[in-house]
């Protein structure tokens, strides 16, 4: 408990230096009852062996299978520890090693033991979920940052759709993606910007609101998820080869209640 708490409280080297302790004092508890036992076994073989000195045959007898009795029986108690603390706590250990070198893919083992293991177990697991949060924070923050930085400096909608596009289509992975504006006059949205489309087109065909996933889209006012695309939706095409998307989104982009555009999307991973 003592453990668990230290570890959820993110003092993760206090915690490793307490189960170290304990482990340290039950091992020299185990060790020390071993010694008696063999002790007492040998006693016990030296008394029967001067109760029946008229027997040395079988007196020897014994107390060769009181020896290996002893032995066997210290050979199980330190197989039994070595496999029910010290293989789970070399486990965790590990896990936990893995955990601070920024690896959160790897699950940590022994979570559904109702011991004492597996409480520390869970309590490392809410340790590496809470890691792994913060590093996808982190991650977010870090590109929104970087991204709103390069918008900033676009002169033109097509620079700033270019850059958007750009900058935006690496991070989520790869893929192809286009950005539409509507024309508040004639109330239709064109594509002003693209990324990696290999037939891209008449880019100045304007959409009429509800007309396509784009026009949907900014009628309505929410994202369009596209999974399963046919093979002759698009195709995300390099110098290598070339291969259809098996997802394709579309979000729309509004402020203050107002369309001021639609990103589409297409990649070959499902976003998270």
């Amino acid at each position: 408990n003592e453990v668990k708490d230290l570890t959820m409280q993110g003092r993760v080297a206090e915690a490793k230096a307490a189960m170290n302790d304990q482990v340290s004092r039950h091992g020299a508890s185990l060790s020390r009852i071993v010694m008696e036992w063999t002790r007492l076994n040998e006693t016990l073989a030296t008394n029967a062996g001067n109760e029946a000195i008229d027997s040395i045959e079988k007196s020897k007898r014994n107390q060769l299978i009181s020896v290996g009795g002893a032995l066997a029986l210290s050979g199980i108690l330190g197989w039994l520890t070595f496999r029910k603390i010290i293989t789970p706590l070399r486990a965790l250990q590990s896990s936990v090693e893995t955990i601070s070198r920024g690896d959160y893919a790897k699950g940590v083992p022994f979570t559904a033991d109702s011991d004492e293991i597996g409480a520390l177990a869970r309590a490392v697991d809410v340790l590496k979920d809470g890691a792994s949060a913060m590093a996808e924070q982190r991650w977010v923050k870090s590109h929104a940052v970087q991204l709103t930085g390069e918008l900033q400096g676009a002169t033109s909608l097509k620079e700033f759709g270019e850059r958007l596009t750009a900058g935006l289509v690496p991070v989520l992975g790869g893929g192809v993606a286009g950005l539409y504006t509507p024309d508040v006059e004639s109330a239709h949205l064109s594509r002003v910007a693209a990324y990696g489309l290999a037939d891209a087109g008449d880019p100045t065909k304007p959409l009429a609101l509800g007309e396509g996933l784009i026009g949907q889209c900014a009628s309505e006012r929410k994202p369009i998820m596209l999974k399963d695309v046919p093979p002759d939706y698009c195709r995300i095409v390099s110098g290598l080869g070339s291969a259809p998307p098996v997802r394709v989104g579309v979000w729309p982009l509004i402020s203050r209640d107002e369309v001021l555009g639609v990103f589409e999307f297409a990649s070959f991973r499902v976003l998270s």
